[in-house]
């Protein structure tokens, strides 16, 4: 939205035109919540079929009890899952979603992000990394995890 020119007095809603009073006004923070939600829905959706993918590709690898999907917000409650098949170890660290728009609650979006990290029956970590997604490729012995989410790589 253009600020009126006829405006030249701005307010916390908007901006208040001189000669009548009246306050036009400024929906660009609505516009912009509206954006961030449709964005935030389609990437719920995707994720929940990679989701759904993915448990399937695993399970001939490991015993997964659980993947969950994530938006993003302030909270940072960690809740660890640790599944051990005798010979890799799959450990999801998951962050509990709170006080977010009502639109987003209703998704059940639960999880800020994931931690998955794979270690053989040594103990060696086979990869590490925080993503938003879930992993995309389900390659030989150990599981390659992408992120496109900006965390570092561990």
């Amino acid at each position: 939205m253009v600020k009126p020119k006829a405006s030249n007095n701005p307010t916390p809603l908007g901006w208040q035109h001189p000669a009548s009073g009246v306050v036009e006004f400024d929906n660009r923070p609505l516009r912009h919540l509206e954006a961030t939600l449709d964005r935030h829905t389609t990437q719920y959706e995707h994720i929940q079929q990679t989701m759904l993918n993915t448990k399937t590709a695993l399970q001939s690898k490991i015993n997964l009890v659980s993947l969950a999907v994530g938006l993003l917000c302030a909270d940072h409650r960690k809740l660890v899952d640790r599944v051990d098949d005798g010979e890799f170890t799959l450990t999801t660290m998951r962050s509990t979603v709170q006080d977010l728009h009502p639109q987003v609650k209703e998704m059940k979006a639960d999880i800020l992000y994931l931690q998955l990290q794979v270690e053989d029956a040594k103990g060696h970590c086979r990869s590490n990394v925080r993503s938003f997604g879930f992993p995309e490729l389900v390659e030989g012995p150990y599981i390659k995890l992408f992120s496109n989410s900006g965390y570092p790589r561990q």
